[in-house]
């Protein structure tokens, strides 16, 4: 008997879920489970801050899933909508769990993205550490321009000090840059009406209560407006635990219906949204948005072709857009996998077999890596963490010609995977 094989695209929480869902509902069946990064899981290890372990233990229970025996892991593919249209007929169905694309652009000139900041943060070998580096190590001042959780992690992260950081899994020459940083308050720039304000609550309680830092809210005295433009009762409280004072005298200063713009001097300018007034002139700055991400490449080309294989089924922000919890792809997974499970037909796979499905999803990479790379990961940070004594810390692995590399730093005790 012929085993289904399924494809899924994209190795993060979302394309996790919809791997477990397929095992959990599909008799005999094998996963390729693609990913562009060498490693799996996406957003679950490289999106969520490291200063907050309980939500970096969403990956703990994704291990089990790309360890199992019916599951391929293939990293460093990079899918196009062509060759997706062409291998598609070859799978019994195929998931596109790619995530979303790039940060919104802004008019707001040379910018460090938030998934850049995150990646620089959590190791991800894919962003170009030297320039945010450069970026955040230079003697400017910083602003974030966003909203939501993210901004706040973001924020929080450049403003608390050396212990926090140290306390972390954070890789020691992030926390090299962000300690030699020079102390000055760290700009939070909402553009939201108070109605639509996205961030937790607790995010902004964290910063006063837990952290001890001293955060300062600017806003137009007509900000609040009336009760059906308030935001919840929770989240205006933990504004109002703010200080007053001079912003020089404080961590955080959060400018809520606020705008910036780039003057044509460079120098950044923050004014109101309500009336235009000038908040604070800003003449050297780096700005770090946080403003949301637009479609990937891959669903746009799709989207955009004469027509849609058939077999092809969508899951997470891939197809509903940047929005949710991560555990919100679960169930999105499992109403994904049951419409492939409907729309199977009856009796064995008349497609590829396992290997045939594996090779030609490897022949999609230039240098494809499987699963022994992730394992080689791991070992790697646990040897690391042991030198460092600072617990599992995250590394920024890169494949060396003979064996891991960190950075300047090499392990020959740990042979790269071939």
């Amino acid at each position: 008997m012929t085993p289904r094989v399924c494809w899924v695209v994209g190795a993060g929480p979302a394309g996790m879920y919809a791997t477990q869902a397929i095992l959990r509902s599909l008799e005999d069946v094998h996963v390729v489970l693609a990913d562009r990064r060498r490693v799996p899981f996406g957003l679950g290890r490289f999106g969520i801050a490291p200063d907050h372990p309980k939500m970096r233990r969403v990956v703990t229970p994704l291990e089990r899933i790309v360890e199992d025996d019916r599951v391929t892991f293939i990293g460093g593919v990079e899918v196009s909508a062509a060759r997706l249209a062409e291998l598609a007929p070859g799978f019994d169905a195929v998931v596109i769990a790619s995530g979303a694309g790039a940060d919104h652009p802004t008019d707001l000139g040379d910018t460090l993205a938030s998934r850049e900041v995150f990646g620089w943060y959590n190791a991800d070998h894919g962003v170009d550490t030297a320039r945010v580096e450069e970026a955040l190590g230079a003697d400017r001042e910083v602003v974030v321009v966003g909203g939501g959780n993210v901004s706040i992690d973001i924020v929080r992260l450049l403003a608390v000090g050396e212990d926090r950081l140290r306390a972390t899994d954070l890789p020691e020459r992030v926390v090299d840059v962000l300690v030699a940083r020079p102390r000055r308050p760290v700009h939070l720039v909402v553009r939201s009406a108070a109605s639509e304000l996205k961030f937790s609550a607790p995010m902004i309680t964290e910063l006063v209560h837990e952290l001890g830092l001293r955060v300062r809210v600017r806003r137009h005295e007509s900000y609040w407006g009336g009760s059906s433009d308030s935001p919840s009762d929770e989240r205006r409280s933990s504004l109002e635990l703010a200080v007053s004072g001079d912003d020089l005298d404080v961590d955080v200063v959060i400018h809520l219906g606020a705008q910036a713009a780039r003057a044509a001097d460079g120098a950044i300018e923050i004014s109101s949204t309500v009336d235009g007034g000038s908040l604070v002139r800003l003449a050297e700055a780096t700005v770090i948005t946080a403003i949301g991400y637009g479609p990937g490449a891959l669903m746009t080309d799709l989207r955009a072709a004469p027509s849609w294989p058939e077999n092809a089924y969508v899951c997470g922000w891939a197809g509903n857009g940047a929005k949710g919890v991560l555990g919100t792809n679960k169930a999105d997974a499992l109403r994904i996998v049951e419409q492939i499970r409907e729309g199977l037909a009856p009796g064995d796979s008349r497609r590829l077999d396992p290997a045939a499905a594996v090779a030609a999803v490897r022949s999609l990479a230039d240098d494809p890596v499987g699963i022994e790379e992730w394992r080689a990961t791991v070992d790697a940070e646990i040897l690391e963490a042991t030198r460092t004594g600072r617990g599992v810390e995250r590394i920024r692995l890169q494949p060396g010609a003979d064996g891991l590399q960190f950075g300047t730093e090499r392990k020959e005790s740990l042979p790269w995977p071939t």
